[in-house]
């Protein structure tokens, strides 16, 4: 499965970093189905990853708040799973 981030703008706050910088709000991408699924990366605030690409048919999207966090976060991903069909899907919070 390939993922493409096309737009990404989850607000960030000073709060306690995780290891990627991130904060309190962030996008997290898993490498297979679950929570527990081996971590691909963790994104925040404009910064869009380079295309990201399963090592086996799923990627788990997750997105991380805190309540009352959020404020018009969004983010577009692209993903195909046979390398020629693309589907757009639109997340908002």
């Amino acid at each position: 499965m390939n993922l493409a981030l096309t737009h990404l703008e989850i607000e960030d706050h000073a709060f306690g970093l995780n290891s990627s910088g991130c904060q309190l709000q962030f996008l997290e991408v898993r490498d297979g189905i679950g929570l527990t699924a081996p971590l691909v990366g963790t994104y925040c605030n404009k910064k869009i990853p380079p295309h990201i690409v399963s090592n086996g048919e799923a990627l788990t999207v997750n997105l991380v708040t805190l309540r009352g966090t959020a404020n018009a976060n969004n983010f577009v991903a692209t993903y195909s799973i046979d390398g020629t069909s693309k589907i757009e899907g639109y997340f908002f919070i």
